[in-house]
């Protein structure tokens, strides 16, 4: 039996509210003048009108000892009658009586025949796609309602509803059941049987629920759905044209019941619902695969993005890096060019190197005895580095006398020309000259302008000398 909690099936509240009564209990002036003209006494006109409210309320007539003693003394307060008057003493015969006038005033149909026909016809419709008893009762009072019938009693549409709906329920099982082989619905019955080991069964097992998205766990709920395949593949077909409603309602009720209890119903009804469980599964088993396959893959999108994040700060570490090489660069290209300019004759290296013609190498008396003293330190320091380092000198580099005095004349013909060199190192004369294009630290970018310098002064002083020639 459905709790009458759960319908909609009207009835007095426990506690009624002075609004409320107010609302919906207090007789209007054309009301009261109509149970005035229909009665010759207070408690008739009590009875009527109690019949009249009581029924506008809940749509069928209630006894006067189920009233509330509220209702009845909000309705002497409005119709202006004494605290004796009661209702309970009028004759049956005339609240049979009044009931009619309330009938015929509000238009009831009162032929109860026909209003549990219309109910039972709800109800079965209803049942096809619908399978709670609270469900199927408010269903029919609904259709009760619209055709303006007085409401049968409580308990009369409960009954009602629960034979209906095993009629249509038994209809359901009879159907599938005939759609199942021998072999079939052997398999469905062995879940129900409980390993002596595990101390579990299949019917346990159908109600697992998906583990976390692991790699381990994936793999194993895919053997999980393909156990649930191998039981029953044709679950939709065995279950077809069956709403979506029932098959979730037979499930919920053999997922609520374990399998001994499941071995109370009848061999049909029990295959039944096992086969809507085994569905339920089947459904839930592949949602759960997917949700753990998107949550697998959020995961490895959110390390990927992590990485690239790395991956960006590293990048803009070594950005900044080469750019703080770039800036002292930058400083050591500037104070060459400053220290250039504030010699008695300008001259800058780093324009040097960038296109400065023959005709800008001329001939300062002033800065000779400078640059004279610079050419022979440089070659003094070339000849000790030479002999310090003879041993360890590539096989590939010159460090004959021979070298060491073409270098002492280049230098002695630069001094006497004005020219002005920076000291040449051994390195520079015991290997061929290659431009330096890597430059790291301010020591290494000096001695490469000071390489690419010699080499350009000792060609412009060749040919210096080769024209006067």
């Amino acid at each position: 039996m459905a709790s009458i909690d759960r319908t909609a099936y009207p009835r007095f509240k426990r506690s009624i509210s002075v609004r409320e009564l107010r609302e919906a209990y207090s007789p209007s002036l054309d009301e009261l003048e109509w149970a005035r003209q229909m009665t010759d006494s207070d408690e008739a006109l009590l009875s009527l009108t109690m019949c009249l409210k009581c029924c506008q309320r809940l749509g069928y007539f209630a006894r006067f000892d189920e009233v509330p003693a509220s209702i009845v003394g909000h309705l002497r307060q409005e119709l202006g009658l004494h605290e004796s008057v009661n209702p309970a003493t009028v004759p049956d015969k005339t609240v049979r009586n009044h009931r009619g006038l309330v009938r015929h005033r509000l238009g009831l149909v009162s032929d109860q025949a026909a209003a549990r026909k219309i109910a039972a016809e709800a109800i079965r419709t209803a049942a096809e796609t619908k399978d709670n008893p609270a469900d199927l009762i408010n269903i029919a009072l609904e259709e009760l309602v619209k055709s303006n019938c007085e409401l049968p009693g409580y308990t009369t549409l409960d009954r009602m509803a629960g034979q209906i709906r095993a009629e249509v329920n038994t209809r359901m099982h009879e159907l599938v059941h005939g759609r199942m082989t021998g072999d079939e619905r052997r398999r469905i019955l062995a879940l129900l049987r409980v390993d002596p080991l595990s101390r579990r069964s299949g019917h346990d097992q159908l109600k697992d629920v998906a583990p976390k998205a692991t790699v381990s766990r994936l793999r194993r709920h895919l053997d999980h759905l393909a156990w649930l395949d191998g039981i029953g593949s044709a679950t939709a077909t065995w279950l077809k044209d069956i709403p979506a409603a029932k098959t979730g309602h037979f499930a919920g009720e053999a997922g609520a019941l374990d399998a001994s209890e499941m071995g109370d119903f009848a061999v049909v009804k029990r295959i039944v619902l096992e086969v809507c469980l085994l569905h339920r599964a089947r459904v839930h088993a592949r949602d759960d695969l997917v949700t753990m396959l998107c949550k697998r893959m959020n995961t490895l999108h959110n390390k990927a993005g992590e990485l690239l994040e790395e991956i960006r700060a590293g990048q803009r570490e070594r950005n900044e890096r080469m750019l703080a090489v770039f800036g002292e660069v930058l400083k050591a290209a500037r104070a060459i060019d400053v220290d250039g300019q504030s010699a008695a004759r300008p001259w800058s290296p780093v324009r040097r190197r960038y296109g400065a013609s023959s005709r800008s190498i001329t001939c300062d008396r002033s800065s000779m005895p400078a640059v004279s003293r610079s050419m022979r330190a440089s070659t003094l320091a070339s000849s000790a580095a030479c002999s310090s380092v003879k041993n360890s000198a590539p096989s590939t580099a010159s460090s004959s006398r021979l070298i060491l005095r073409r270098a002492a004349a280049r230098a002695s013909w630069a001094s006497t020309l004005g020219l002005r060199s920076p000291a040449i190192r051994w390195s520079m004369m015991s290997r061929p000259v290659t431009p330096c294009r890597s430059v790291i630290t301010l020591e290494i970018l000096i001695a490469a302008d000071s390489s690419s310098f010699s080499a350009r002064c000792f060609s412009r002083v060749r040919s210096s000398v080769r024209s006067r020639r």
